[in-house]
């Protein structure tokens, strides 16, 4: 065997430049690698979708198995896609759908085989999200979908309670549908039922206005009592109006009458002085009243 020390090395110079450039790739080139490489290509965009402008395409359903076909980033090609679904397909984690959706409103993957919410941060602009029949059991991802409003996880595999507490980040999130999770049967068993455990998600999420496709009864809130104080002396200046032509003898009785005597002025004096201290007998018609709302009571 030859030593280290005695190997040679033969170098051999190529004619004419030794760095070549490459040859740009054409579009029609690119894509047809990519569809080699059984990418979600533009062209099988077209033909899924029938619109031949990927630009001005708004909804897109199709099926896909992302362990035999890689979608890419195909976002780029629909910048004005609103809504996706993709029921019915499989999907290992909605990273799969790469990073470039950033218009998406709306996306469906019930039935995916969908385990990890990972890749969710980049649909920052999602309302409705719908995991039904899945096998998701962490949903603390959600959190990071602040116009979330509609969220269905029937039939999934969550089951801490702690897990609510993340929708309760989701302000605008008011249909929530949980029926079919381990979260769902062990809630009722804790309290009492049904009513239990509608009443236990709508404590700790209450911007909630649908639960499992029932509305929640929102209680009528009663307009605020008046005060005591308030309403005696709304009382008192209706009885003291000018307008109204009211006479002691209009007033009922009290009990104790000597304690409205003692501040009663006698009829004569207030014939004589009505023309000048009308004021003064309003005020003390006030306190004859105020003595005997104290009488009565």
């Amino acid at each position: 065997m030859q030593s280290l020390s005695s190997a040679s090395v033969c170098v051999t110079e190529l004619p004419g430049a030794p760095n070549p450039s490459p040859r740009a790739k054409k579009a029609q080139d690119e894509e047809a690698d990519i569809a080699g490489r059984e990418y979600l290509s533009p062209s099988k965009l077209r033909e899924v979708s029938g619109c031949c402008d990927l630009s001005q395409l708004a909804r897109l359903e199709l099926q896909v198995d992302s362990s035999e076909t890689s979608l890419g980033n195909f976002g780029q090609y629909l910048p004005r896609l609103h809504e996706l679904r993709l029921v019915h397909s499989v999907l290992g984690c909605v990273r799969d759908l790469g990073t470039s959706l950033h218009g998406l409103r709306v996306l469906w993957l019930s039935h995916c085989c969908l385990r990890d919410l990972d890749g969710l941060g980049s649909l920052s602009l999602l309302q409705e999200l719908y995991l039904a029949f899945n096998e998701v059991s962490d949903i603390s991802l959600v959190t990071l979908l602040s116009s979330l409003q509609v969220l269905d996880l029937e039939s999934n595999c969550v089951h801490e309670e702690d897990q609510l507490g993340y929708l309760g980040l989701c302000p605008s999130l008011h249909t929530l549908t949980l029926a079919g999770n381990p979260l769902t049967t062990s809630l009722k068993h804790q309290h009492g039922g049904v009513e239990g455990y509608r009443a236990c998600v709508m404590a700790a999420l209450p911007q909630l206005r649908v639960l499992d496709d029932v509305a929640i009864a929102i209680a009528t809130v009663p307009p605020p009592a008046t005060p005591p104080l308030l309403a005696e002396r709304e009382q008192l200046n209706e009885l003291a109006t000018p307008t109204e032509h009211r006479t002691f003898e209009s007033i009922p009785r009290a009990k104790s009458a000597h304690i409205i005597r003692s501040h009663t002025p006698t009829s004569q004096y207030a014939h004589t002085h009505a023309h000048t201290h009308t004021h003064t007998m309003q005020v003390t018609t006030l306190q004859v009243l105020s003595l005997w709302i104290v009488a009565v009571n």
